[in-house]
């Protein structure tokens, strides 16, 4: 009888889990279409990130910024680089809320790095 019981539980939390269809795969389609938007403003951050500290670098290397112009590539940097901190933490909470909600673990991976895709 105990065996049962547990089978039974076992069961309820399997049917919870699975996404039903129908309704679903538009609920489905949604997340993937906000899980996209969340990975491009990720990409988007670090290509101005990127850009920060290439005028960084470039700054270094002239020396001719001074003052008020010296300060506002710095800020930018300092801004760029939170902005993908904020980028990727709301990317990741939105992953664990899509996971908590039956999205496909495939939809949920993370971004293989960049030189994953390059082949030598």
């Amino acid at each position: 009888m105990r065996g049962k019981g547990i089978l039974l539980a076992i069961g309820l939390c399997l049917a919870a889990a699975a996404p039903a269809s129908g309704d679903d795969d538009a609920a489905l389609a949604g997340w993937k279409q906000r899980l996209e938007q969340a990975r491009q403003e990720v990409v988007r951050a670090r290509e101005q990130a990127a850009a920060a500290d290439a005028a960084y670098a470039n700054m270094r290397h002239d020396r001719s910024a001074r003052g008020g112009e010296k300060a506002k590539v710095i800020a930018a940097r300092a801004e760029s680089e939170h902005a993908v901190s904020d980028a990727q933490a709301r990317l990741d909470a939105l992953r664990e809320e899509a996971r908590r909600a039956g999205v496909p673990p495939g939809w949920l991976l993370p971004d293989p790095p960049a030189e994953a895709g390059s082949a030598p």
